[in-house]
């Protein structure tokens, strides 16, 4: 462009560059930065990142929730070092281009900083108003209690001095840890006659079923089979009962249900192709051809379910209709100039029933099994370690 600037004008003379960007009205695309945060993602990595031509960096966080409020321990990207390097390099290659003076190594700290910056205001926004050790059963439980205790100290103190420690003594987990466990003894005395917790036998939870190739094969081509994951659900809690001789547990087995119901979403992107990118650019490689409006719902409805851990069948089943359908619609109307008609019905579940293999236990299921409404089952992550 240069040379062509100079021919044109017939000059062939030193030019300051910056001037010339100026009076040629070309200015710098400066990186932004995207973030799509997801909680307990099945078999999703930590973190991935990304960019486009237009230097928009998209970062994916795939936040622990069940293990960081089991240990408030924030996981390190350590890890995921070399994936960042390795990025930056091809990224910064083509960026520095637009800059007649740019400092590689300040780029490099900044992003990485903003992202360890996000990910842990992300994980302390999950922590609890408060945290206090009520009981102590063991001196193993003493111990990691008292060092939770710690981390949680840290991550929400924000008194310039503080005095829980003494003033020579550095303000730090593994000190706080000690104080606390030391205080434990005035506070808590030995346990006695303790009754172990009971071992449970758990059944294995086949997610396979959803892969390629299998009967049950997941993909947002289709309504979500609800009624289907109701019934593995209910057979995988009578064969919990079988294998320990116990009583039905309502939250166990909603805690079945929403194993095979966030499965079944993880290997439909999957298998449809949608789980390496992000949301944004996902949604351009759909549209980049005509597709179904109701696949693009789903697709739409699948990234809100990926954003939150709690949400009941009703108010998913609402987002999909009200939200996502329209988006849906409008999203291909500006793409395509499509004129839609009104559906007749709309759905993103699918209240079909598959037959599943009877065993000794089904009959029992198909007589006294209190079947789970839709509307109650809450997306969470019941701990059936405390279910009996």
């Amino acid at each position: 462009m240069a040379f062509l600037h100079l021919i044109l004008h017939d000059k062939y003379k030193t030019i300051h560059a910056e001037k010339f960007y100026e009076d040629l009205k070309l200015y710098p695309i400066y990186f932004k930065l995207h973030y799509n945060i997801s909680e307990d993602n099945i078999n999703q990595p930590l973190f991935k990142i990304q960019n486009d031509d237009k230097f928009n960096i998209n970062i994916s966080l795939n936040i622990s929730k069940k293990q960081f409020l089991h240990t408030f321990q924030i996981p390190s990207l350590k890890n995921h070092l070399p994936e960042f390097k390795a990025w930056f390099e091809k990224f910064f290659n083509i960026y520095k281009w637009q800059f007649y003076n740019i400092n590689q190594e300040k780029i490099f700290n900044y992003i990485k900083y903003q992202i360890a910056l996000k990910l842990s205001n992300k994980y302390k926004a999950l922590l609890p108003s408060e945290f206090k050790i009520t009981s102590i059963d063991s001196l193993q439980e003493c111990s990691k209690l008292c060092f939770k205790a710690a981390l949680y100290h840290i991550h929400t103190c924000t008194v310039e001095n503080c005095t829980t420690l003494p003033k020579d003594t550095e303000h730090n987990v593994k000190n706080l840890s000690s104080l606390f466990f030391t205080d434990s003894y005035d506070h808590f005395s030995a346990p006695t006659n303790i009754q172990p917790k009971p071992k449970w036998t758990y059944p294995v939870l086949d997610f396979s079923i959803f892969n390629k190739g299998q009967l049950n094969v997941a993909t947002f081509n289709k309504p979500t089979p609800i009624t289907f994951l109701h019934q593995l659900a209910s057979k995988t809690e009578n064969d919990f009962i079988e294998l320990n001789n116990t009583e039905t547990n309502q939250a166990r087995e909603s805690y079945y249900f929403y194993s095979f119901f966030k499965a079944y979403l993880s290997a439909a992107a999957t298998n449809d192709q949608i789980n390496d990118h992000h949301p944004h650019q996902i949604i351009d490689k759909i549209i980049s051809k005509p597709v179904s409006t109701e696949y693009l719902a789903r697709v739409l409805t699948y990234f809100h379910i990926l954003k939150y851990d709690k949400l009941s069948i009703s108010s998913i089943r609402e987002s999909y209709n009200k939200k996502f359908y329209p988006e849906a619609q409008q999203i291909l109307h500006s793409k395509f100039n499509i004129i839609f008609n009104l559906p007749k019905t709309k759905s993103i579940f699918s209240n079909l029933n598959t037959p599943i293999k009877p065993t000794s236990s089904t009959s029992k299921e198909n007589n006294n099994s209190s079947e789970l409404p839709d509307d109650n089952i809450i997306m969470l992550e019941s701990n059936t370690d405390n279910t009996n």
